[in-house]
């Protein structure tokens, strides 16, 4: 079809030979195909590279392997991921699509997932971050899942500067730029997402840390920090993960690249706080 979407799908995977099959299967079974999917093997030591080649191949996608050197640890939460994606960018045209997906390794796609949320981006011009849906999790409609996020390309190249920022905020940074250029970004109840390995299993405490630190870099507003830190440990029902945020918020520096930024977001949250206590207030319709 002429007017058919061109979709970049983005997969870092490192030592995720029990998934990364069923994950691929799943592109496989999207409609409209992704028109490329960059997998970047990420020093794994398992056949992860095999599988995810000969997987892509019975699925019939176009798709690219990119190679990397093993560092010896995981880049899970860390700004090192953000440079292991900018390597997948660097690598292809952005400019030939119109939609980046960043997926997991470990995340399996429904087999409406693209086309649901393509007609969500029809319908809405403003709309330039969107995810779906995993059971079990709570839905945040301001906010777009980690996994499964399309990214409207012309936003990515022109706002984003085609690159995610290397800075432990690298993942909320597009949402905050969407926020502060008055886009949209969006989770929606379907379509569904579901994680093949349960949640937070992996070097829970120094992510936590990492949120807090990355809360710090992009200029948070300090009441505000405080309180997404106890809306989280409410969310997850533990007091710990707020404290831990809360720790490395206040041991984290600013960023000095983010300066600029930081100061227009926080900017943003109180004037977004106020809006909101003022409707709540009812002073405000």
């Amino acid at each position: 079809m002429a007017n058919q979407k061109k979709i970049l799908v983005v997969i870092p995977a490192r030592n995720e030979e029990k998934f990364i099959g069923k994950t691929i299967k799943a592109l496989g079974n999207q409609n409209p195909l992704p028109t490329k999917v960059v997998i970047i093997n990420d020093g794994s030591t398992d056949k992860t590279e095999d599988i995810a080649r000969e997987t892509s191949k019975i699925a019939k996608l176009n798709h690219k392997i990119i190679n990397r050197k093993d560092r010896g640890f995981a880049a899970l939460g860390q700004a090192t991921l953000a440079r292991i994606y900018n390597e997948s960018f660097s690598s292809v045209d952005l400019s030939k699509y119109d939609f980046l997906v960043i997926n997991g390794a470990d995340a399996l796609l429904a087999n409406d997932y693209f086309e649901k949320l393509l007609t969500k981006f029809n319908e809405n011009p403003d709309l330039v971050i969107a995810s779906g849906y995993c059971p079990g999790e709570k839905i945040n409609k301001g906010h777009a899942h980690g996994i499964g996020r399309f990214y409207r390309m012309d936003f990515f190249i022109k706002t984003c500067k085609g690159r995610f920022e290397i800075s432990n905020a690298w993942e909320s940074i597009p949402i905050f730029l969407a926020n502060v250029n008055g886009k949209n970004v969006k989770s929606f109840q379907e379509p569904i997402l579901y994680h093949l390995r349960p949640r937070f299993t992996r070097a829970v405490d120094r992510i936590y840390i990492l949120r807090g630190a990355a809360m710090k870099e992009v200029g948070y507003w300090t009441p505000y920090a405080i309180g997404r830190c106890i809306r989280v440990s409410l969310r997850h029902k533990r007091i710990k993960v707020g404290i831990l945020m809360l720790v490395g918020f206040y041991r984290a520096r600013t960023n000095k690249r983010l300066e600029k930024f930081a100061e227009e977001y926080r900017k943003f949250q109180i004037n977004f706080v106020t809006k909101t206590l003022l409707i709540k207030l009812r002073i405000l319709k």
